[in-house]
């Protein structure tokens, strides 16, 4: 293996490299960006070890042939360059990528159609001796008008890199323009060698191989800056819900704790208040029944608030017991047939109803799922707010219904009565 061939190969060998590294990327993450990048790599791996055997033949025909593949590894890089520079810059249209795409496909149909379409004119085979002695072959030959096209269009993918470039850059995407002007600036220089090369017969050869594989190195840099990037932050991340889910679970542990050290306090307060409230419930009683004849009518007037207020605060804590036996029972959720249960609550209601002018309006009250004793005590505790509420009306109006949102039903209770602001709405 000559020297040229070797560092040839290494250079095929490192676009290989980065080819098989993307399309790993591409097929991890899911992501068009990593495979039209790997598509540009494949270009080159196409194309480097061509450029070993171009040096090498010396028949014409075999460079034809040769110089054929190799411009499908071209329009490959090219083609992968370009959805790149889409991608990575975040560019808003992909037009220009389509229209060059269509353009370097058009180009391979024709000159797989007719091969000898991109010479004007092919001669023969020309030795070039490297300066460490090693002999290449080159060809005397004019490009006709479809190789100069073919050339103008590779030349015109670097002003369209170029302004995509800025105008990203002027949005704000300055890490990733700037990093891709790079890149065009090295690929204009290697293409413009290589034009000279081949239209004038210069000798600077190696450069464009050199040089096609510098940008993409450059730009796999990019890439792997951006993925150590992505990494830390996700790390700093699951780290961040690690920690909010610690919290979560200890804040979650204290609520408990303290849900349940309140519900045994409601529980043992209004368990030990029962007994004092009954004995003097009691003994308020016997006084109305048995002394009643003796008492004078404030004595009489007064002894029954006593006794109203007894059953009020008997009330209160019959209430407070059931509140803290909710609070330590699971939900026991079943099927529930709302219209029943809310009858059965007004029919409760009744001792204070008696004797008002209140017009009960049941509207639709689809079944639901839910714990029936739970949500008949939160009918009890609306219902009875509407009937406390409203008597400041001669003619009460409650309205039970519900209405459909979102695909789901709704449930309200309604009243006529004082209301209160809704700016406070959430103090309640």
């Amino acid at each position: 293996m000559s020297l040229l061939q070797f560092f040839l190969s290494g250079l095929s060998g490192i676009a290989l490299f980065m080819f098989a590294f993307n399309l790993h990327m591409a097929w991890r993450n899911r992501q068009v960006m990593y495979l039209a990048f790997a598509l540009a790599c494949f270009g080159m791996v196409i194309y480097i070890p061509c450029n070993v055997i171009l040096y090498q033949t010396t028949s014409p025909v075999n460079y034809v042939n040769i110089v054929q593949v190799q411009m499908y590894g071209t329009a490959l890089f090219f083609i992968g360059l370009l959805w790149y520079s889409a991608y990575h810059l975040h560019f808003p249209s992909r037009l220009p990528v389509y229209v060059y795409s269509a353009a370097f496909g058009c180009f391979i149909i024709a000159r797989h159609l007719q091969p000898m379409l991109m010479f004007a004119e092919f001669k023969e085979m020309q030795e070039f001796v490297l300066a460490w002695g090693e002999k290449i072959w080159l060809p005397i030959s004019t490009s006709s008008l479809l190789g100069n096209l073919y050339v103008l269009l590779i030349f015109s993918v670097y002003p369209v890199a170029t302004w995509m470039s800025i105008r990203q850059y002027r949005r704000g995407y300055r890490t990733e323009a700037l990093q891709l002007l790079q890149a065009v600036a090295i690929l204009f220089v290697i293409t413009l060698h290589d034009a000279l090369v081949y239209s004038l017969g210069l000798r600077w050869l190696f450069l464009a191989e050199v040089g096609l594989v510098l940008p993409l190195a450059l730009l796999e840099m990019a890439i792997s800056e951006n993925l150590l990037h992505a990494n830390r932050l996700a790390a700093e991340v699951r780290q961040l819900n690690a920690e909010l889910e610690q919290r979560v679970k200890e804040r979650t542990a204290q609520l408990e704790s303290a849900n349940k050290e309140l519900e045994a306090f409601s529980y043992s307060v209004s368990h030990d208040l029962r007994a004092p409230l009954r004995a003097m419930n009691g003994f308020s009683r016997i006084l109305m029944e048995d002394f009643a004849a003796g008492l004078s009518p404030d004595a009489g007037r007064f002894l029954q608030k006593i006794v109203d207020s007894g059953n009020k605060m008997e009330s209160l804590i019959e209430a407070l017991l059931g509140f803290s036996q909710f609070g330590r029972r699971n939900l026991a959720r079943q099927a529930v047939d709302i219209a029943p249960l809310v009858r059965a609550v007004i029919e409760t209601l009744a001792p204070e109803t008696a004797g008002r002018q209140i017009e009960w309006v049941l509207g639709d009250l689809p079944p639901t799922n839910a714990d029936p004793l739970l949500l008949q005590q939160v009918y009890a505790n609306l219902l009875g707010n509407a009937v406390k509420y409203s008597r400041i009306r001669e003619q009460a109006r409650i309205e039970i219904g519900s209405f459909s949102h979102n695909r789901q039903a709704v449930y309200f209770v309604r009243d006529n009565g004082k209301g209160f602001n809704m700016q406070y709405a959430d103090r309640l």
